[in-house]
């Protein structure tokens, strides 16, 4: 059985070094936002602990109780191309027993192929016949163009919109607002709010990009 657990606060400067090296400044947040970011009772962060006691690699991930959202998955370079990111990956899978979402780079490079062919193998379908932009995780930054990847298969508009909506809004949340996007179709005031497919607001994006501009607790 893998030695995957709960990441320790005593963790949190190797899990955060692994994020900044295995993804740029666009695509997570910055230390302070992701420190803050732990105290969303929806965020976790799993890690693969190796025997020496580091990090081999890490999953950070939202459970919105219908899914679960993987945001960064990260194995160490050094521990790369030995299968411990599939078992980690599948472990999760099992554990969270659960439909699940993730983003991936498009398929522009060689590398990108790769890594969305991956998940493929790991039972993830890519969600092609519609643009997905990734909502901005830190101040000034800009959403991002990706795929979006689910497993049992492709998300319908429908089938998208119940799997945005299973989860209550924040006490944050506008009600009102979310009825009138709903009837109109359009994005939430949030600006990272709309669901990728269907283009109505989701509780969950916006949580999720909210979390990530949060000003860290002192």
């Amino acid at each position: 059985m893998m030695p995957i657990e709960r990441m320790r606060p005593e963790d949190f400067d190797a899990v955060f070094r692994l994020l900044a090296r295995s993804f740029p400044a666009g695509e997570r947040r910055d230390k302070a936002g992701q420190r803050a970011l732990l105290a969303d009772s929806a965020y976790q962060i799993d890690i693969l602990r190796a025997p020496s006691g580091g990090v081999q690699a890490l999953m950070a991930s939202w459970d919105f109780g219908g899914f679960v959202f993987f945001e960064h998955f990260a194995v160490d370079p050094a521990c790369r191309n030995g299968g411990i990111g599939g078992q980690m990956l599948d472990a999760l899978l099992a554990r969270f027993d659960k439909p699940a979402c993730l983003e991936a780079e498009l398929p522009e490079t060689e590398l990108a192929a790769r890594r969305i062919g991956f998940y493929e193998r790991h039972g993830f379908t890519v969600n092609a016949d519609y643009p997905y932009f990734q909502p901005t995780l830190t101040p000034g930054g800009s959403q991002i163009p990706l795929h979006l990847l689910t497993t049992g298969g492709a998300r319908s508009r429908r089938s998208c919109t119940r799997a945005c909506t299973v989860k209550r809004p924040p006490r944050w949340y506008n009600r009102k607002q979310k009825a009138e996007n709903r009837k109109s179709a359009r994005p939430c005031t949030e600006g990272a709010g709309a669901c990728p497919c269907c283009r109505r607001c989701c509780p969950a994006l916006c949580r999720r990009s909210r979390s990530g501009l949060r000003r860290p607790r002192r």
